[in-house]
């Protein structure tokens, strides 16, 4: 099973960012000699950590994990805006939504979560970085960057819990199916 935890977005930040990106993602498409694979609005999230392969037993342990960890934060505002792309520089692989408000919330979760799997899982050596996925670069010459679309790139809404989902491929792209949740609590 391939797995990952994650802070879905709820519908209506799902619908205001594929609108809002709309004009972006039409400009990338434009760009010659360059493919991107788009995620759809269901796929929209910030990761918090990717685990990888697990076998089942794994996978219900993680759970377990989830469901008893205490974050020790009460849900928060998040606020996107704008776009980037990994790696910073150069020919990009992906690109993003940036956190505008609610990165450290999100950091703060993604550190207790290492903690808490530390021996189960290697937590990945990159600097986290809160974002939401908006498309992976098949091919491309050129950096994308336009300004003008980026800045419209929006939307806001309240990190209510937390998610263990398995990805299950297929060729019309992934699927996210939940296995686990732990709810952040009301201030």
């Amino acid at each position: 099973m391939r797995c990952f935890i994650a802070v879905p977005l709820p519908e209506s930040a799902r619908d205001g960012l594929m609108r809002s990106a709309a004009a972006f993602r039409s400009r990338c498409d434009r760009t010659p000699q360059t493919r991107i694979a788009w995620i759809g609005p269901e796929g929209l999230h910030v990761t918090l950590a990717f685990l990888g392969e697990l076998d089942p037993e794994r996978a219900a342990e993680t759970a377990a994990i989830l469901r008893g960890t205490e974050f020790g934060r009460p849900r928060f505002q998040v606020e996107i805006r704008g776009t980037g792309q990994f790696p910073p520089r150069g020919r990009p692989r992906v690109l993003y939504a940036r956190i505008a408000r609610g990165g450290d919330g999100f950091t703060a979760l993604a550190r207790r979560l290492a903690e808490r799997l530390s021996g189960l899982w290697e937590p990945d050596r990159a600097e986290f970085t809160a974002h939401v996925t908006l498309g992976r670069v098949k091919s491309s010459v050129v950096p994308l960057f336009f300004p003008e679309e980026a800045e419209r790139v929006s939307a806001q809404f309240t990190a209510d819990r937390v998610v263990l989902y398995e990805s299950v491929l297929s060729p019309h792209g992934a699927e996210y199916r939940p296995l686990a949740e732990k709810p952040l609590y009301q201030s």
